[in-house]
């Protein structure tokens, strides 16, 4: 016997395979702006900081040297 109208588990069915395709992309997509948040803060971010840090580390030296030539 064939149903006239479509059954209401079809309907969930279709609104749960949505909702799942959409939960994959919104996964994939949040992946991929990971990795490239990543790759910018390895690429340019982190050797910026390593860099001042070097600087305030070379200042600090400097003063050091100062102060003992001084004295």
């Amino acid at each position: 016997m064939l149903h006239k109208y479509k059954r209401k588990n079809y309907y969930l069915d279709k609104l749960h395979r949505g909702f799942v395709t959409l939960c994959m992309g919104t996964t994939v997509i949040g992946i991929g702006i990971i990795f490239v948040k990543g790759y910018y803060y390895y690429r340019y971010i982190r050797p910026a900081m390593k860099e001042v840090a070097m600087k305030s580390n070379e200042e600090l030296l400097k003063e050091g040297r100062y102060v003992a030539a001084t004295n």
